[in-house]
């Protein structure tokens, strides 16, 4: 009796560790930030295991959002254009700013080849494709908008998906700003 006891305990605590606690550890909420000394209010969605955060800063009725995108790599690429198709079906290609490369190599000391690359980087998305994407998400919730970077030295992509229920749950929030 009591060692079946101890395995629903068990299972529990695990559930709690596996689903529960990943949803609060990663936090899939937006994060609000309002500073005294800044004249802008800053929100941040960082959905868990995806490779962006999608930003807002907001001043007064003005509101800059930008998708922003974390890759890491090995080897020389050099992402420097992006593209994505978008909810009409087109091509589009946004602007991709580089903000910041962070460099590790630490590997080289055990033997590794070669430093690992952290690229940060930036697409700007304007009122009237983030108005767009808004209505879109809502219909399509299950939905996302396929992305590409693509790199002008060795030819290589990185693809990743903007996902719709992300869009709508930053959406959201923003309106409750």
């Amino acid at each position: 009796m009591m060692a079946h006891f101890k395995k629903i305990i068990f299972s529990y605590f695990l559930y709690f560790l596996l689903f529960v606690s990943s949803e609060i550890a990663y936090g899939y909420e937006v994060k609000i930030e309002k500073d005294a000394l800044k004249s802008y209010t800053k929100a941040v969605l960082s959905p868990p295991s995806k490779p962006y955060l999608l930003r807002a800063f907001i001043e007064g009725d003005t509101k800059d959002i930008e998708l922003y995108i974390i890759h890491s790599y090995n080897g020389d690429h050099r992402f420097r254009t992006a593209s994505v198709n978008w909810i009409d079906g087109t091509l589009k290609k946004p602007k991709l700013i580089i903000v910041d490369t962070d460099f590790d190599c630490s590997s080289i000391r055990y033997g590794g080849s070669g430093c690992r690359k952290t690229v940060h980087s930036k697409i700007m998305i304007n009122k009237n494709s983030w108005d767009l994407l808004s209505e879109w998400s809502i219909e399509n919730n299950d939905a996302s908008l396929n992305f590409q970077l693509q790199s002008d030295t060795s030819g290589k992509d990185y693809n990743f998906s903007l996902d719709a229920k992300d869009i709508k749950k930053f959406s959201e929030a923003l309106l409750n700003i």
